[in-house]
């Protein structure tokens, strides 16, 4: 009589990524951000209970990247909270200090994935979790503004200053306007080439 066996998996069918809120987040500012892990009837998987980490090469494996490569630089996502999966969720706590579309995908690594002790007999497609992918707008948390006053009686040119509607003998202003994270550091890519967009200055 000969005997086999065959060690094998049962994994959840897709993750599924959701944002809380749903609306653009501030740069710097904590957000939440929920992962399930479905079955076939798009349920929670209640015994997947897993780790989570960002940008690294092992399963499960959360990717960010700017949207817009090619303009926008991709600064470092913070995992605040040390949240991973529990009975198929998995609510994290993450800090972005850039601002732009984000693209975050949740998925698995090969050679770590749930189901590993089938990969000598099945392909990637049936043998991995279905990924997940969303896009978040992060927008600057606060402008800083500084005004430089231009008075023109005082060395070099030693002349008279007028507040007056003609430009050629008025007084000067200059603002610098700085676009800031919460953490008060420059959101760079607030650009013109990038995601800055025109803005309204207004002054009484």
């Amino acid at each position: 009589v000969c005997f086999s066996s065959d060690g094998f998996a049962i994994r959840p069918k897709e993750y599924n990524i959701s944002v809380v809120p749903n609306s653009a987040i501030k740069a710097g500012e904590d957000f939440n951000i929920t992962i399930n892990a479905l079955d076939y009837n798009e349920d929670k998987v209640n015994n997947y209970n897993e780790n989570i980490t960002i940008n690294q090469s092992n399963s499960v494996h959360l990717q960010y990247s700017a949207l817009d490569t090619t303009n926008c630089i991709t600064d470092t996502l913070i995992k605040v909270s040390d949240a991973n999966f529990t009975n198929g969720v998995a609510n994290l706590t993450l800090n972005y200090k850039e601002v732009g579309d984000l693209v975050l995908t949740v998925s698995e690594v090969e050679g770590s994935e749930y189901a590993y002790i089938d990969s000598n007999d099945t392909s990637d497609t049936n043998r991995k979790i279905d990924t997940s992918t969303t896009t978040i707008r992060l927008i600057p948390d606060h402008f800083s503004i500084i005004g430089k006053y231009r008075d023109f009686h005082i060395s070099p040119e030693n002349n008279f200053t007028y507040i007056s509607d003609d430009l050629s003998m008025s007084s000067k202003l200059e603002l610098n306007i700085t676009a800031l994270a919460k953490d008060n550091n420059i959101t760079t890519n607030f650009k013109s080439t990038c995601v800055a967009k025109d803005v309204n200055i207004s002054y009484d």
